[in-house]
């Protein structure tokens, strides 16, 4: 319902501020306007300067400034010291005063802004015109003088910004104890000396949630951050990144919470560090799967220890190419499930090599990381020394859940460095416990342990093993909120009873390096040492914890030449089988190359070689190398590189890259690469070869050894203006090798066509991307794989409609879904302990869907479609309507339509499903889940004074199929009317009527079956005495009737309330609501049905202001109602927070 607002100076001040444009006042201006209310003269002289700095969060792309009422054309913003430009680079709102950066920010940036303002000591307030009355005749403001602040300010060049605000809350209500909820976000930054710097940020929401992996950018909830730099020093505190990238052996990346502090003096650079590791390193390599774009689980689905993967910790690449972050680039990432989903750039096959660096989440002890550097010039900065010290450890004293106890220390000091021997029985014995489990002795099935509620012996651990290997299986949940286990069979699970005891690690790492160079030639290398002891607690297999590694290279770099630049380079590197790196000691795909992907390092391993380059800035680039990799007597491998780029392929070139690596006669790979384009008028067509060979006939594996050719010719469109297109046909066979002899054979033939094109032009988008592949195996089978995803967007400015529309087609595996029950408390689920549906705020328990162990292929498909016309919520203006019959619709009509489709299938009638024909979707045998949505809003009257008439309709449709055999469909469709009348006077009514229908089918027999149809109206009047109060009576009905059951009811309710602004300190809002029901009970009635007779609800909402940054708010809500079981209860809950800015 519109609120009407008797205002004078705060509306006429916002509609001229919106309309004012660019443009600058030059002398005494009156800001004019037909909403009642006093008309301002402002003289210039009273606008005066102002400026904000702070830091910026990562992802952080609005910014409140912090003052209203800009001068248009005022403003001017810098990033990091770089002027950004307006409407291309930033958006603001010179009414609220809000900046909106179109790149969002890394995280660290400087933001300053500077604006002048017109001098109101107000808030914008947005209120509905009252129609058909005149503006007042202008009045001046008096005199002013300049603000003490803005001189204080221009005096003083050294100062701190400091802004932000704490929140504290506490939270109590019926059966549930005290809590307590607080939120903080404090931002700094300034001068505090000529050369010292401060900017720091600090949030904190209390939430346990994580940023979402579907953007290139993250926004973190919680993080703290200080950076101070002077000119010699750069201090870090909070959480910080962290690493070391010089090192071939020894690089890493950290999360770390501690501090850092960087000391560079006379070219001497000193740095010392540390802090709690959020996570430790973890690497997944892994092949694709045919058709499966993901999701790839890189932690089990079916943990339940809490661990996530740290946000924004990955490194993801896909057949040696770097991957990138986001919904249109090429993987999103959900941090919490730990798995990884590429989109429709990149298709996904059995052939596709992905390896996935992240840091996992800690989960056994309290993990410290201690760091240390430095480097210094010597010889006139000829020579370069850099030592670096690195040291990452467990507190075996501190474990993250619980402690040690004597036994399992025991154990731990007794199992050494081996992590199969660190397990207890994971059996505890008790008396008549709750929620334990009995043991059964052996009869049709062997002894193993059950689950009762009352009367356990015994409280058990449990551990995951790999499929197969297990006893028992997740059967939900306990009253405690553990994991309950039933038992399965020997072999038939995937958990066994047992405790794995993780062993506390600690790793030091010292590497030293050099740098030398005299000319053209130069020097380097490193070498590394490090101590590994996998157990602290323990001195068993101590005398393997050191190893080493360490490289050495030089030659000619930059040799001038008469066509180009030659370098030439020798190196030698070593590398023993007990060395520890803190992340990785060879790069990704590296042992690859060499072909010895499977192959464990065993003593001591070097490697000795050289290599070659002749550049010709843009003409040519040559370049080749010979490497022999020796280990001990039992290896010796030699491998060779060519690489070759003449021209740029971007136009017209060639580049020709291979390679062969050898070891022994058994053991070889092979690659070869040839990339050419050639452009000319507006094509640009090009073709790829790409063929390897590899055997691994010495290790009778499945996977003994593989061939394949590939060959790509792509065609696309350059200099088309806002048009883009590239076709590429892609062919690939790949032949498998035989375990019984050197016998290749065709074991997949695969053809693939790609489109990427699109338009961008004035108010029109349109993004195409398609792909087809198909793929033949040797039994003659054939399997097909669509991936799409286009985009079209059009602005009618004319005619005052936007539309959206977006398509997706991807294809993957979803897990099955398993049902389980959990007790959340008194009155604060919505079922009982059968998990059947008792009413919401009902019950004492919720349903939980877990990951269940079975997994099914699914087609996905999925549209939107957003459309605006007229003026709407998300609509434009269309300018001058006209007097004719579509000039008056133009004026009176705005509508807001919203249409999403989401289906994933498993059927093979593929186009019927792309197409989304009716007949195919949300079908119980071959739809996992489907869910389609239209929501309609449509204004009407928008030109007639005193009335607004509203019309929504909304229909939802959704089936769930996840639950293993079990299907549930649930149905709702609302259609609603309103008619708002401002009467005059403060005096306003509104009238509103709805039907609906919600409907819900389920083979479970604990899930009701229903289809209630309702119909409701209300009548509300509203009465606004003054500005501040507000005062409303809501009468209100509602009628509902089930098909299924019988059971029908009458509800009445009177809803008084106020909302009051008592001076300039005290808020106050206040509801009460009075509702009876009559019930017309059939056999049974849908549980979410109201119980006879009546129920109150209230509500009390209360802020006081002590000072203009010191708040404090109540919010004290309850009820009173009829149970299931016909008890009555009154719940309360009540929430006090206190609210500080800065």
């Amino acid at each position: 319902m519109k609120t009407l607002i008797n205002i004078n100076i705060f509306m006429a001040t916002a509609l001229i501020l919106i309309c004012s444009g660019s443009q600058a006042f030059a002398s005494d201006t009156v800001l004019s306007t037909d909403v009642p209310g006093k008309l301002v003269r402002i003289p210039l002289r009273y606008a005066y300067r102002q400026q904000a700095l702070r830091v910026l969060e990562s992802g952080e792309d609005r910014i409140d400034l912090g003052r209203s009422f800009l001068i248009p054309g005022s403003d001017s913003v810098w990033v990091d010291g770089r002027l950004l430009k307006r409407e291309i680079e930033y958006r603001i709102n010179i009414l609220r005063g809000s900046v909106i950066l179109v790149l969002p920010p890394v995280g660290g940036e400087v933001f300053r802004a500077t604006w002048s303002r017109y001098p109101f000591s107000y808030a914008p307030v947005f209120a509905s015109r009252f129609p058909g009355e005149k503006p007042a005749s202008a009045v001046d403001l008096p005199d002013a003088v300049d603000s003490e602040r803005e001189k204080s300010r221009q005096a003083n060049p050294y100062r701190l910004n400091l802004s932000g605000s704490k929140t504290v809350g506490f939270s109590v209500g019926s059966s549930r104890g005290l809590g307590i909820d607080q939120s903080m976000k404090v931002t700094m930054a300034g001068k505090l000396a000529r050369d010292l710097e401060v900017k720091a940020f600090l949030t904190d929401d209390n939430l346990p949630v994580q940023p979402e992996g579907n953007t290139e950018e993250l926004k973190h909830l919680d993080k703290i951050y200080v950076q101070i730099n002077s000119k010699h020093m750069e201090a870090r505190l909070g959480d910080f990144p962290t690493g070391l990238e010089w090192s071939g052996f020894s690089s890493f990346k950290r999360e770390l919470r501690g501090a850092s502090i960087k000391v560079d003096v006379g070219g001497q650079e000193f740095t010392v560090g540390g802090g709690i590791a959020q996570g430790r390193f973890k690497t997944a390599e892994f092949r694709g799967r045919d058709g499966v774009q993901g999701p790839y689980e890189l932690l089990s689905a079916r943990r339940f220890n809490g661990i996530i993967i740290l946000p924004g910790s990955e490194s993801v690449l896909l057949d040696g190419r770097e991957m990138k972050r986001g919904n249109e680039n090429d993987f999103t990432i959900d941090y919490v499930r730990g798995t990884i989903t590429f989109t429709e750039r990149n298709t996904i096959s059995v052939d596709s090599e992905i390896i996935v660096d992240y840091q996992m989440g800690e989960d056994d002890y309290e993990r410290t990381t201690v760091t240390a550097g430095w480097s210094a010039p010597f010889l006139d900065d000829a020579v370069r020394l850099r030592t670096f010290f690195f040291r990452e450890g467990d507190s075996s004293g501190k474990p993250i859940r619980g402690s040690l106890t004597r036994e399992e220390t025991a154990v731990l000091e007794a199992a050494g460095d081996d992590a199969g021997s660190a397990v207890t029985s994971g059996v505890e014995e008790v008396e008549d416990a709750e929620d334990a489990y009995i043991l059964i002795p052996a009869g049709t099935l062997p002894e193993h342990y059950q689950f009762i509620e009352i009367g356990g012996r015994y409280r058990l651990s449990f551990h995951e093993t790999r499929p197969g290997e297990g006893d028992y299986e997740p059967d939900g949940f306990t009253k405690r909120g553990e994991v309950r286990y039933r038992y399965v069979g020997a072999g038939n699970g995937s958990f066994s009873v047992g405790r794995p005891l993780p062993l506390p690690e600690m790793k030091q790492v010292f590497t030293l390096g050099f740098e030398a160079k005299k000319g053209v030639l130069y020097l380097d290398g490193e070498g590394d040492v490090s101590l590994y002891d996998r157990n602290t607690l323990s001195g068993v297999d101590d005398d393997d914890n050191t190893g080493g590694a360490m490289r050495v290279g030089g030659g000619i770099r930059g040799l001038s030449m008469p066509l180009g630049k030659l370098d030439i380079k020798g190196e030698y590197s070593m590398l023993e089988e007990r060395f520890a790196p803190a992340d990785k000691a060879r790069s990704s795909y590296f042992y690859r190359n060499w072909n010895l992907e499977d192959v464990p390092l065993e003593g001591k391993e070097e490697i000795s070689g050289g290599s070659i380059s002749w550049v010709a800035d843009s003409l040519w680039d040559i370049s080749g190398s010979y490497k022999r990799l020796v280990r001990g007597d039992s290896l010796s491998a030699v491998r060779s590189d060519l690489s070759a780029n003449i021209g740029d392929l971007r136009r017209r070139g060639i580049s020709i890259n291979a390679f062969d690596s050898r070891t022994g006669d058994d053991r070889d790979r092979k690659s070869a690469e040839v990339d050419a384009s050639f452009s000319f008028w507006h094509l640009a067509p090009r073709f790829r070869f790409d063929t390897e060979r590899y055997r691994a006939f010495d290790r009778a594996a499945a996977d003994t050894g593989r061939y394949y050719y590939e060959n790509s010719f792509g065609l696309a469109g350059r200099g088309l203006g806002g048009y883009r297109a590239d076709l590429s046909l892609v062919t690939r066979r790949t032949d498998l090798m035989s375990t019984a002899g050197e016998i290749w054979s065709r074991a997949r033939e695969t053809d693939e066509i790609r489109l990427d094109a699109g338009y961008s032009g004035g108010s029109r988008v349109v993004d195409l991307f398609i792909s087809h592949r198909t793929t033949r195996d040797a039994s003659g089978g054939e399997s097909k794989h669509d991936l799409a995803r286009i985009r079209y967007r059009e602005v009618l400015r004319s005619a005052g409609i936007t539309s959206d529309i977006g398509y997706r087609i991807s294809s993957g595996e979803d897990r099955r879904l398993e049902k389980t029950v959990i007790f959340v408390g008194e009155n604060e689920g919505d079922y009982d302990e059968e998990g059947r549906e008792v009413g919401q705020k009902r019950g004492d328990y919720m349903v939980l869907y877990l990951a269940g162990g079975e997994v099914e292929a699914v087609r996905t498909v999925e549209l939107t479609w957003r459309m605006s016309y007229g003026s709407g919520i998300r609509g434009i203006s269309s300018g001058s309507y006209g007097n004719g019959i579509l000039g008056v619709i133009r004026r009176n009509l705005s509508v807001d339509q919203f249409v999403s489709v989401l289906e994933k299938s498993g059927t093979d009638e593929l186009l019927r499903l792309y197409l989304l024909d009716p007949d195919i979707l949300q079908r119980d045998d071959l739809t996992l889940y489907g869910k389609n949505s239209l929501r309609q809003e449509w204004s009407l009257l928008n030109d007639v004074s005193r009335y607004d008439l509203k019309f929504v309709f909304f229909r939802e449709d959704e089936e769930d199929n996840r639950s293993g055999d079990v299907s549930t469909s649930r149905y709702n469709r609302e259609i609603e009317v309103q008619l708002e009348v401002a009467a005059g006077n403060g005096l306003s009514f509104t009238l509103e009527a709805g039907k609906r229908l919600r409907e819900r089918e389920s083979g479970e027999q604990t899930s009701q079956r229903y289809r209630v149809e309702s119909l409701s109206g209300a009548l509300i009047t509203g009465y606004r005495p003054r500005p501040s109060v507000k005062i409303s009576m809501e009468l209100g009905s509602e009628n509902r009737k089930d098909e299924v059951s019988g059971a029908g009811q009458t509800s009445w309710s009177v809803t008084p309330a106020m909302n009051a602004s008592l001076g300039r300190k005290v808020n106050l809002t206040s509801m009460l609501k009075f509702t009876y029901t009559s019930i017309d009970v059939g056999q049974t009635k849908p549980l979410f049905f109201l119980e006879e007779g009546m129920r109150e609800d209230w509500n009390v909402i209360g802020q006081y202001r002590f000072t203009r940054n010191l708040s404090f708010g109540l919010n004290y809500n309850g009820r009173r109602e009829k149970d299931y079981v016909g008890e009555v209860k009154t719940i309360h809950a009540l929430k006090m927070e206190c609210r500080a800015f800065f």
